[in-house]
């Protein structure tokens, strides 16, 4: 029992180093929001230190039966930015389109108005 106890110690050790490890390399905060993939990218960097550990009791799947299934799927790639609002585009080229036609007629008028002099 007291191996057991040391045992679980020293695994619990071990975790706070590889914890410590990911805190330097990717900050104590992810933002899984902004940056989804960070997680995927941290366990496939560091999953191989908890195969070590000497047994069960973790939960999930023994490395002895993923070991066949071969490498993991590469990331996603990002989605693509939503292109913008076509009825915004729309309003704001009107909205343009209008200026330029006062601007325009303005100016017709200005000419035609030395013209007639």
């Amino acid at each position: 029992m007291v191996t057991r106890k040391a045992s679980s110690t020293t695994i619990q050790q071990k975790h706070r180093r590889i914890v410590k490890e990911i805190e330097k390399k990717y900050g104590k905060v992810i933002d899984l929001e902004r940056s989804p993939f960070v997680l995927v990218e941290i366990i496939r960097e560091f999953r191989h230190r908890f195969d070590d550990d000497g047994g069960g009791g973790g939960g999930g799947v023994s490395p002895s039966s993923i070991a066949g299934s071969g490498p993991p799927d590469p990331p996603e790639p990002p989605e693509p930015p939503e292109p913008p609002e076509v009825e915004g585009v729309l309003t704001r080229m009107l909205l343009t389109m209008q200026k330029d036609i006062k601007e325009l007629s303005r100016k017709l008028d200005k000419i035609a108005a030395t013209k007639t002099r």
